[in-house]
């Protein structure tokens, strides 16, 4: 009898998170009635223990041999009656969070994390796929999502705050890797999305549903990209600068609300925020962990490579 298998989409985070799991959402009964692929819903894993426990761990805590062993009779009740042999969960939060600028940098638990999520699943096959994205468009998609939180300071600033070393995609790759065996993790870079959403819905199937994620994807139902949230336009954003000293969170964050609506991105021009000296400096930076990061990626994705590095960069 084959082993049941769960995949983790898990991040990371600014990487069409949002929009992925909404198609799993939108089309839970196709995926489950054509392709026997069950949709575990982030709501659904938040009411069981392994979650509270990955949260604890995350925050560094001790788990008791009781707690652990609680989980994992859990994970193998929920799959015993489980209708399907592969299910999906996708969860960009699970492992961490991106606290660039006010904690310790990019999922800096993610290793506790991963070990509870390996433990718990420990009767299950697991794979997992993590989206990488450039280090500067990172940084100020990450930016762009605090000031739409209200939480307003000017990019310069941000960037200040900032321990840069904490931005590597190799850190996060070695830990997944270790925790879940290379040969099951899949990293894929973010600006694949260019081929379309269909296809990089469809890399990101490409585990659970090997030689059927096309198909899958083609007859599935997408939702109207017009009703996305949008991001602020460089016009927007100036004013919400001239207005943050002026107004309270409140007011600030419904202002945003109006701008998004009225002056988003998809109507006026994006607002550009590394300089390009600072997108140069920060891929020199990690260009050699870049490097290492892509020769683990499939080669259908090589050809980004050069939005990761710098060409003039020394070693590369």
């Amino acid at each position: 009898m084959a082993r049941k298998r769960i995949h983790l989409h898990l991040g990371g985070h600014k990487t069409a998170t949002t929009s992925f799991q909404r198609f799993l959402k939108i089309n839970s009964q196709y995926f489950e009635e054509q392709y026997g692929l069950r949709n575990m819903l982030p709501e659904e894993l938040r009411t069981m223990q392994i979650y509270k426990l990955i949260s604890l761990a995350r925050a560094g805590r001790e788990l008791s041999p009781d707690d652990l062993e609680t989980a994992r009779t859990e994970a193998r009740d929920w799959f015993n009656d489980c209708s399907t042999d592969n299910v999906i969960l996708s969860h960009e939060g699970l492992v961490g969070q991106h606290n660039l600028f006010k904690d310790r940098g990019m999922y800096p638990g993610i290793s506790d994390a991963c070990a509870v999520i390996a433990d718990a699943f420990q009767d299950v096959d697991i794979t997992a796929v993590f989206v990488i994205r450039s280090q500067a468009a990172f940084l100020e998609s990450t930016y762009m999502q605090a000031v739409h939180y209200a939480n307003y300071m000017p990019f310069d600033e941000y960037v200040e705050g900032i321990d840069m070393s904490t931005l590597s995609w190799k850190r996060i790759a070695d830990v997944l890797y270790h925790h879940f065996g290379r040969e099951n993790v899949e990293v894929i870079p973010f600006e694949a999305i260019k081929q379309g959403e269909g296809a990089f819905f469809s890399s990101l199937l490409k585990q659970i549903l090997p030689g059927n994620e096309k198909s899958a994807v083609d007859g599935a139902v997408f939702e109207d990209s017009s009703q996305q949230n949008a991001s602020l336009s460089d016009t927007a954003l100036r004013i919400v600068g001239r207005a943050a000293p002026l107004t309270t969170k409140s007011e600030l964050k419904d202002l945003i609300a109006y701008l998004r609506k009225n002056f988003s991105n998809r109507t006026h021009p994006r607002a550009s925020l590394c300089s390009p000296d600072l997108k140069r400096r920060i891929k020199r930076h990690f260009t050699v962990e870049n490097q290492q990061v892509f020769e683990d990626i499939a080669p259908e994705f090589h050809h980004l490579l050069d939005a990761y590095i710098d060409m003039e960069a020394p070693g590369k």
